[in-house]
């Protein structure tokens, strides 16, 4: 009897690893970029790659804006480079901001209804002949798209995470596409 269970025992990992699929489908999105600039992944209806510049912080980066303790202000600012670093591929920018109250974490806010006295701006600039995505048409502009959510702020560490999508309007033609980025663990910099 101890024989039979020791051979049954010593049979379940090769049971298991035999019923294992193999799926040569990849993926429909491949991870994040991760590196010292954070988790960023970005699409304009198809993966991009993230190459930042370094270093992450500084004018021009991702920041937030503290009055008297209270989170004001948040500038999302993720712009691509070529493999040198050099010369600019692209940059993905939401802002959101208030002038009467406190952006809460975990909060979904829309650009179509936003609470009085803040403020969400969301664009996508290709630094090609593409041009630049706004989530509004020329011809409308007070007709806003798109959302924003911070998930986190880690204050002591300088890091956020969160998200936002929006259908852009293209500035010099007639292209329209979807916008998304989510991002976490990226270092963000004190404005005041």
């Amino acid at each position: 009897m101890m024989k039979k269970l020791l051979l049954i025992l010593l049979c379940l990992p090769f049971l298991f690893s035999s019923c294992q699929q193999n799926d040569p489908a990849p993926s429909a999105a491949p991870p994040p970029t991760s590196s010292t600039c954070g988790n960023v992944s970005v699409n304009d209806g198809s993966a991009l790659n993230y190459n930042p510049q370094l270093p992450c912080t500084g004018p021009g980066k991702p920041s937030y804006t503290l009055t008297n303790g209270e989170l004001i202000g948040v500038a999302a600012i993720f712009t691509s480079f070529n493999g040198q670093g050099i010369i600019p591929e692209w940059t993905c920018n939401a802002q959101i901001g208030s002038f009467s109250g406190e952006i809460n974490l975990n909060q979904v806010y829309y650009a179509s209804s936003m609470p009085q006295g803040f403020f969400l701006l969301l664009n996508f600039s290709y630094f090609s002949n593409q041009g630049a995505y706004y989530n509004y048409q020329s011809s409308n502009p007070d007709d806003k798209n798109g959302s924003m959510i911070i998930t986190n702020i880690d204050y002591t560490n300088g890091l956020i995470d969160g998200s936002f999508s929006f259908t852009g309007y293209q500035t010099t033609g007639n292209n329209i596409k979807q916008f998304s980025c989510n991002f976490s663990n990226v270092p963000f910099t004190l404005q005041q």
